[in-house]
């Protein structure tokens, strides 16, 4: 599977909606939203090594379109980019490297009205990242900066997704939104491209916190 699968799977959950336009549109959302990823450590481990990555204040940035079910449910799906830098890896201070991934999902809300214009909500989703490491120099106390090049083995990983927010409406169509995320992934495998024959790859998972604010457009 490639990054070109990723994003046709974050349009799965709308493909089973109504095929006319008239219903197609009743009731469908398209949004953006934007926010912070905390800084955090990664427990890494292969045959023999425990250690950890730690990772810089990052960000995130994605779009979404959803489909009311009724008063209470709905679904979305999201694309989104976040991207990190490295502070330490395995207790060394990093001087250039970065995080990233391509993500996507769907999920499924419940809204709770508390009136009309303030609704809370909290969801649950699944999806697959595509997650990407490339280049890392590291600022060694005996031999000075030495840079190594890492490469994620598979092509895509999947995560669990937990939502919580609120949005505010500011007119019939249109609405900000603030929502915090939780995002944790399976174990995924990545290693140096210059590592000896035989070396065994490192294993990590992803587990985030998000905070993001953005705009529903409810048509």
């Amino acid at each position: 599977m490639t990054i070109k699968s990723i994003l046709c799977f974050s349009v799965v959950t709308l493909l089973a909606l109504p095929a006319s336009a008239s219903d197609f549109l009743q009731g469908t959302y398209v949004g953006f939203a934007g926010g912070l990823v905390p800084n955090a450590k990664e427990d890494v481990s292969a045959p023999g090594l425990k250690s950890s990555l730690e990772r810089k204040l990052g960000f995130n940035a994605s779009l979404n379109a959803g489909k009311r079910l009724n008063e209470y449910f709905r679904v979305q799906a999201d694309v989104g980019y976040l991207r990190s830098g490295f502070d330490k890896m395995d207790g060394e201070k990093v001087k250039k490297g970065s995080f990233s991934a391509v993500h996507a999902s769907a999920s499924v809300y419940f809204d709770y009205s508390l009136s009309k214009s303030f609704t809370p909500f909290i969801g649950i989703g699944a999806g697959l990242a595509s997650f990407d490491m490339g280049k890392v120099t590291i600022d060694n106390a005996h031999w000075g900066y030495l840079s190594e090049t890492y490469e994620v083995q598979e092509s895509v990983t999947p995560f669990l997704k937990l939502n919580a927010g609120a949005a505010y409406k500011l007119t019939d169509n249109l609405s900000v939104v603030g929502e915090y995320n939780f995002m944790q992934s399976a174990d995924f495998e990545f290693s140096a491209k210059n590592a000896p024959a035989g070396s065994p790859d490192i294993t990590i998972s992803f587990q985030s916190h998000m905070a993001q604010v953005g705009l529903r457009y409810n048509f």
